[in-house]
């Protein structure tokens, strides 16, 4: 079973997502930024989902931190967000995620998005 990471500081949010989740990965659940970090360290997930609005360090400059670190840089990260504008969604594409998916989304599109990048990895299509 693939492991996922899921960054989210909103406890209703993140109970969501568990619950959909935990039926496809092994999930990690991190509430800030600083935390993201530490667990992607420690546990090199397969995949991160991640707010990208967080207390202690937002998901973007996560994301940065991420792909400059050797240990964690070719971890695909998945942002979602309130903020839709195209400099927003530019801003997280330029940071480094895979993708950027917009609150609300629907539960089985966020689903069908990680597992097509999760195959997207494993067979080098980046």
């Amino acid at each position: 079973m693939k492991t996922l990471l899921i960054a989210e500081d909103e406890p209703d949010i993140m109970i969501l997502l568990r619950l959909v989740l935990e039926k496809h990965f092994a999930v990690i659940e991190a509430s800030n930024g600083e935390e993201t970090l530490e667990l992607a360290r420690d546990h090199h997930p397969d995949l991160v989902l991640m707010n990208v609005l967080m207390p202690k360090m937002d998901g973007i400059e996560v994301t940065k931190r991420l792909k400059e670190m050797e240990l964690t840089k070719d971890i695909p990260i998945v942002l979602v967000s309130s903020l839709s504008s195209p400099a927003d969604i530019q801003a997280g594409l330029d940071a480094g995620a895979v993708d950027y998916i917009i609150k609300p989304f629907y539960v089985f599109e966020l689903h069908a998005r990680l597992i097509k990048t999760l195959e997207e990895e494993r067979h080098g299509e980046k």
